[in-house]
């Protein structure tokens, strides 16, 4: 009878929310038909070997190095290698290690999913009609990272828990909410500007929120206090450096190119936002968002500089803007009910009002869902060659192999998924490992050629050394293989002695 009761219901909501429940399945579909083949960045790689090293041994420690490459030694760890990356996501993504590796992109849609269901219950609390969470699921930055396995979702999703339980008042309430606010710094450093920005809510407008906002974040603070210093010697020690040295470093001589370069992007990206903010001073919830603002705003100003990469509008609203998606979806709060009392104020004096709504919404999924199919379509192009060079290599490389190459190729080396092998950077690899037999791989991609910046510069002098070693040893190298369709790649290897 539950069963039937619950199945009813189910039945009752879907025909109330047909355009939501459509745009969720759009959405869905478009995802399945270009499902992510393979992560493309050292970050996600890091991010999927510590969720392997956890459930292996619950450290993000690697006993041996060179069979989980990526990460770095510390006198703490020396001759281990730990990692430098945030922890949060590699926990999330523990269920999916004891599953086929492509499983792991699943878990991107799961999180996106469930930050439309948060924003779909808190525009329901302040009487915005659900259908405007729509422009969230379709929001460039987090359609796009819902195809990777990057952590700022994760943060997203503690922010809007943390200010669903916000509105709902009470002790407990807020208290839950310092937890998740808490909890947040576990999956990226700079999450610390959500709890301080409630904090700052709870200090200029909501007093007695203080005491249950600061003990709900004691112990997720006290955790992550004490992570730090078993792995990286100091409570204010991360994988990133000593919080009170970056805290100390001078401004960032491009500070105000970056933060009026931030700003513009996110006026385009959440149009009206600052507008919004300020409108809900009625409600006295403006220091909450205003102060989210200037704290992202101001962080990635000084820590980050926008102009080291070439500019690319669609990886700008994409890619890029991946590292303010926390503050873009909490901004969507304000800027959505801005948006429905606009277009009500619209409809009720204009000749606009004589088309259905159900209309206007047939016109939003169809527009979303082709920017959407384009999105996912560019995102496979990029990661499908990743995918095939990982397949040549495992091809081609027998299990155990010592294989040397850049940095950034590390990305094809994680024993728990490719197969056990043993990686070296090449301007990191112990001499005696060049007297017995190692492979050597040389990997370029059509879409970096011809590229300028700072990172692109790093990386071409990664890709530069790969080639002077392959000169230098030459004469006792072999090519194994060579391919070149969308990236180059070459395998090289070395007999072993006597061979």
């Amino acid at each position: 009878m539950a069963a039937k009761k619950h199945f009813i219901q189910a039945m009752e909501w879907a025909k109330k929310n047909p355009f939501f429940l459509a745009g969720v399945v759009l959405f869905v579909i478009l995802f399945g038909v270009y499902y992510p083949p393979s992560y493309v960045s050292i970050d996600e790689h890091e991010y999927l070997k510590n969720a392997h090293l956890l459930v292996q041994g619950g450290t993000i420690v690697a006993e041996n190095p060179s069979l989980y490459c990526g990460g770095v030694m510390t006198p703490l760890t020396q001759p281990k290698s730990i990692s430098s990356y945030s922890i949060g996501r590699s926990l999330l993504l523990i269920p999916f290690t004891f599953l086929p590796f492509s499983f792991s992109f699943a878990s991107g849609l799961l999180l996106h999913l469930l930050n439309l269901i948060l924003i779909y219950f808190i525009l329901k609390e302040k009487n915005v009609p659900v259908n405007y969470s729509l422009l969230y699921l379709f929001f460039p930055a987090a359609a796009w990272e819902a195809r990777t396995l990057f952590p700022e979702l994760s943060v997203l999703t503690l922010f809007l828990g943390a200010y669903y339980l916000w509105m709902k008042k009470g002790f407990r309430s807020t208290l839950g909410a310092g937890l998740l606010l808490g909890l947040s710094v576990f999956f990226r450093v700079d999450a610390i500007i959500g709890p301080a920005a409630f904090l700052v809510q709870a200090l200029v407008k909501e007093r007695p929120k203080i005491l249950p906002l600061i003990l709900g974040g004691l112990i997720p603070a006290l955790l992550f206090f004490g992570f730090n210093t078993i792995n990286y010697g100091g409570a204010l020690s991360t994988g990133y450096g000593s919080v009170g040295e970056q805290i100390g470093q001078q401004l960032n001589p491009y500070f105000v190119k970056n933060a009026l370069t931030y700003i513009l992007l996110l006026f385009i990206a959440v149009p009206f936002s600052v507008g919004a903010i300020f409108r809900l001073e009625q409600r006295k919830e403006w220091p909450l968002f205003a102060a989210l603002f200037a704290g992202y705003v101001f962080f990635f100003s000084h820590f980050t500089n926008f102009w080291d990469l070439p500019f690319s509008l669609p990886l700008t609203f994409t890619a890029r803007l991946r590292y303010f998606l926390p503050l873009a979806g909490m901004l969507l709060i304000p800027s959505l009910s801005l948006y429905h009392a606009w277009i009500a104020q619209f409809r009720s004096h204009s000749s606009f009002s004589k088309i259905p709504p159900k209309v206007a919404l047939i016109a939003f999924l169809l527009l979303a869902g082709m920017g959407l199919f384009f999105l996912n379509a560019s995102h496979y192009e990029l990661a499908e060659p990743r995918q095939e060079i990982s397949s040549i290599i495992q091809n081609t490389i027998p299990p155990n192999a010592t294989v040397i190459g850049s940095a950034d190729d590390c990305i094809y080396f994680l024993s728990p998924v490719f197969g056990a092998k043993h990686y070296y950077k090449v301007d990191q690899t112990p001499p005696s490992i060049l007297e017995s037999e190692y492979y050597v791989i040389d990997v370029s991609y059509a879409t970096q050629q011809d590229k300028d910046g700072k990172r692109q510069d790093i990386i071409d002098g990664e890709r530069k050394i790969i080639k002077e070693f392959i000169t230098a040893h030459s004469p006792e190298l072999q090519k194994l293989t060579t391919h070149s369709d969308g990236f180059n790649l070459t395998i090289w290897k070395k007999g072993g002695i006597g061979k």
